[in-house]
């Protein structure tokens, strides 16, 4: 990796440190079965990371399609293009035909 994104990496974790001691106060959290508390840079953390796990499997179902379309048509891309004896056969041919032309 570069050092440019070392720097990036250091950053973010400098500013988390720095958000977490500025945000250090409990909060509680109440489910029906219970409650627990835990410091307040903790739970937005855990909030940022299950929004972002939700939206990658929300995501998922058409990142899933468009790589099988992906896959489907490099298979039609390569049944279509001649293969490479083909193609300086075919080239060879072109030029020929092309020195013919002019030689006339």
């Amino acid at each position: 990796m570069s050092y440019v994104k070392y720097a990036l990496i250091l950053l973010v974790v400098l500013l988390g440190l720095a958000f977490h001691l500025r945000n250090e106060q409990l909060v509680v959290i109440d489910f029906y079965l219970g409650s627990f508390e835990i410091p307040l840079s903790l739970a937005l953390a855990l909030t940022l990371l299950a929004g972002a796990l939700l939206a990658v499997i929300a995501g998922l179902p058409k990142w899933l399609a468009l790589k099988r379309e992906k896959a489907k048509l490099g298979k039609q891309l390569k049944r279509l293009q001649p293969d490479e004896e083909n193609k300086s056969a075919n080239y060879a041919n072109d030029l020929s035909a092309d020195d013919a032309d002019y030689r006339r």
